[in-house]
């Protein structure tokens, strides 16, 4: 039975890390190392983490400086002693069956990435929605478009493919979309068709607008970084992942509980590109942010 490394970053979030890593323990999935990397919190993580590590429930390392989501997540991976490596935010958790079924599609040798479909849940909004995989196979050229396969807490990866290509530390956002398509580009994508992971979006209130700047900053990087594979794009699909940026950044616009900016880039995307997705988001934000909200449910 192979080894699963489960690499958990964390910083300053202990009681939601306690849920996190309970989740880790009730998998059904029998063969599993946890490898906690702590980016130097200073809440009493520190003293918790040591006495689960004496215990041997877990493996502890710690930032004495902090260095970020991407450098954390890689001295984890670098850490990591198993076969497969699926990442675990510390303020998500996971279905007990979830590494049970992710594993199994793995047996598929060209299958680097395995992701699941999760429930996504805005805390404070009370509301949640389900969002389920749709991109099998090769899917390079469409995940350059817009991103098909989601977030890290969804994520199972060969141990080998993470090690070698780890998270850009350069980039102060979209590290994980980034690590997906350097992946999809050598190796077959394949999706559980369940939503095994559930993904809270926390604190809307109290983010801002300079997270949007991160992100557009990231979309400059990556731009950069592909402009070889963009290049071959036909002029048709360039268009499209123009409009799907623009959509993308009104979705981050909703979670940064800034409708206002949300509006904005749906504009931007139906100016680049007629299509109906954006054309309904800018017409359900006339509701405000659970207008938006309503409607992905809807769509799901």
């Amino acid at each position: 039975m192979a080894l699963i490394s489960v690499v958990i970053p964390t910083k300053n979030r202990l009681d939601l890390l306690k849920t996190a890593l309970q989740s880790v323990y009730n998998q059904t999935y029998p063969h599993v190392e946890i490898i906690v990397v702590d980016d130097s919190s200073d809440d009493g993580s520190r003293e918790y983490l040591m006495k689960l590590s004496a215990e041997g429930r877990l493996k502890y390392y710690r930032n004495e400086s902090s260095q970020g989501g991407a450098a954390t997540r890689n001295r984890g991976i670098q850490e990591a002693s198993g076969e497969f490596i699926a990442f675990l935010d510390d303020d998500d958790e996971w279905m007990p069956q979830k590494l049970e079924k992710q594993v199994k599609l793995f047996d598929n040798q060209r299958v680097g990435l395995v992701y699941s479909g999760i429930e996504l849940i805005y805390v404070e909004m009370g509301f949640s929605y389900y969002s389920i995989p749709k991109a099998h196979g090769f899917i390079f050229k469409e995940q350059l478009i817009e991103n098909k396969i989601g977030v890290t807490s969804a994520m199972m990866l060969r141990s080998s493919l993470a090690k070698s290509y780890l998270f850009d530390v350069e980039l102060g956002a979209r590290q994980d979309y980034e690590l997906w398509l350097r992946i999809s580009k050598d190796w077959e994508v394949a999706g559980v068709q369940e939503p095994l992971a559930k993904i809270y979006a926390r604190g809307m209130l109290k983010r801002i607008t300079s997270n949007i700047n991160a992100y557009e900053k990231a979309i400059s990087h990556i731009d950069l970084k592909y402009q070889e594979d963009i290049d071959r794009l036909t002029d048709q699909e360039k268009i499209l992942r123009r409009s799907e940026q623009f959509f993308f950044l009104g979705s981050q616009s909703i979670k940064a509980n800034n409708i206002q900016l949300a509006r904005t880039y749906y504009w931007k995307s139906l100016q680049t590109r007629f299509n109906v997705k954006s054309l309904a988001s800018l017409l359900a934000s006339m509701g405000g942010i659970r207008g938006v909200l309503n409607l992905r449910r809807l769509k799901k």
